[in-house]
């Protein structure tokens, strides 16, 4: 059977044959979700399913774990899925799983008792987007549930006999919130106790509504440091109680992955988590840093073109620079272009470069590089206390005392800091 649309299913089902009985979603309105928007949903005919289990007998195939897409098979009428369920026996007799994705309100229509023939006839897994534990949230990203109804129908379909696994996101609840929704969504978890736990850290597609409200800012979107923290604090608090879950966190822009098994696998997952938060606490002041240092050359070339327009030449300022080579590649073009004016024309405007650099200059240098290179105030010693410098020829050099010295102290030892002092 040709494939409609993306395939789409949990990571637990990988090695699940998977057989489309619908095309698209049912429901096909949460606010994130671009999986099925360009598709229109239908019900694919018995005839056309079992042609296709004809076709995977024939070719050799022998399933026994099969799962039902598209976006939410489970919304079949329940004769329907009985059909289908028959039919996969039939052909595979040796299949005794059949899983696929479900809505609260799939669920919520279907009785107990049509809950437990299908049970019975082999459909175990029911995977369930949760999502957040606060139904505000819910609401905002068009949700079909709230937390109480997903929490009622669960506690149904596991009383007749089916295994309840959860879809989770990372950063839904927002910028500032993800801590909050963590602590919530772990004893919402605990309660209801799935066997597995996909934690997909939300993705902001442009053909979405959300991106709409990103756009209008009514949704301020959590940085994926924030999404880490909140993944963090799931960790910390799921599988209490003896109970265990299998835990897979995906953030996908960071390409990073966290997985194990909870509450076994909590200290080395707390600690890969801690390692990335880590990581990218310090990526943050980088950049924090990085805009900074080109808000100042900006400002210094400012200052700079002002005073050639006024033919002033005093000194009224020493920039000095530490481990330019690495500072430069941190630069867009535009700053480095700024970084070259300021070594060229600053001296002839009373802005004096001194710049220490190190052994490791490549022959590829960038050209505000090369200036740095000749320049013959490099140093190797400052004593900031007096303004006292120690030139390479070791003749000391005094300048006047500077009203104001600013620091920029920089991570991971990309480049060590950049000082810049001036009136």
């Amino acid at each position: 059977m040709d494939y409609e649309g993306r395939i789409c299913r949990s990571p637990m089902e990988k090695s699940s044959y998977m057989l489309p009985v619908t095309v698209g979603c049912p429901y096909n309105g949460c606010h994130f979700c671009n999986l099925f928007r360009d598709l229109h949903y239908r019900e694919l005919p018995i005839s056309q399913i079992e042609e296709e289990l004809r076709r995977v007998q024939n070719a050799g195939g022998m399933p026994k774990k099969i799962f039902l897409g598209d976006g939410c098979a489970f919304g079949l009428k329940t004769a329907q899925l009985l059909k289908i369920l028959d039919l996969i026996h039939q052909y595979f007799p040796e299949c005794d799983i059949i899983n696929s994705d479900a809505t609260v309100t799939s669920i919520r229509m279907k009785t107990d008792e049509e809950l437990r023939a299908l049970s019975e006839n082999g459909y175990k897994h029911l995977y369930i987007g949760i999502e957040s534990g606060l139904s505000d949230v819910l609401s905002f990203m068009h949700k079909e549930h709230d937390v109480a109804e997903a929490e009622r129908e669960i506690a149904r379909i596991k009383n007749a006999g089916m295994i309840y696994d959860a879809h989770i996101m990372s950063g839904v609840a927002g910028k500032g919130r993800g801590i909050e929704n963590a602590e919530v969504l772990a004893a919402f978890l605990n309660r209801t106790k799935p066997d597995f736990v996909v934690n997909f850290s939300l993705f902001i597609s442009s053909d979405t509504p959300l991106y709409e409200d990103v756009i209008k800012g009514s949704f301020y979107p959590a940085t994926e440091l924030e999404n880490l923290k909140e993944d963090r604090r799931l960790v910390e608090l799921l599988a209490t109680e003896g109970m265990e879950i299998f835990y897979d966190s995906f953030h996908d822009c960071i390409r990073k992955r966290v997985r194990g098994n909870l509450p076994r696998d909590r200290k080395k997952m707390l600690f890969y988590l801690d390692n990335m938060i880590e990581e990218f606490e310090q990526k943050v002041i980088c950049e924090n840093v990085i805009q900074d240092i080109e808000n100042r050359l900006e400002f210094l070339e400012n200052e700079i073109n002002k005073r050639i327009q006024e033919g002033l030449t005093e000194q009224v300022a020493t920039i000095v620079l530490y481990n330019v080579t690495e500072i430069i590649g941190n630069l867009t073009p535009i700053a480095q272009k700024r970084l070259e004016f300021i070594f060229k024309q600053g001296l002839f405007a009373g802005y004096k470069s001194i710049v220490i650099t190190n052994q490791s200059i490549s022959r590829n240098i960038e050209a505000p590089l090369r200036l740095a290179k000749g320049f013959k105030q490099a140093l190797v010693s400052m004593r900031l206390n007096d303004q006292t410098v120690v030139p390479v020829a070791k003749k000391p050099l005094r300048e006047s005392i500077l009203e104001k010295q600013v620091h920029y102290f920089v991570c991971e030892s990309t480049y060590i800091k950049i000082k810049s002092l001036m009136r």
